[in-house]
């Protein structure tokens, strides 16, 4: 039982560690990916024939 503890407090360990080191950066991708595609999509022209 004491190796599943301490298998499990490694895991929490390791996914708190990534968590710190890489979602920052993941959010900021994110948010800037949502932006340049609210801006495309707001100055989009459409493609299609008016009628």
């Amino acid at each position: 039982m004491d190796v599943a503890y301490a298998w499990l407090a490694s895991v929490r360990e390791d996914v708190g560690l990534l968590t710190n080191e890489f979602l920052p950066e993941f959010l900021l991708i994110t948010v800037l990916l949502l932006l340049l595609w609210g801006i495309r999509r707001r100055f989009q022209r459409d493609a299609h024939p008016p009628f």
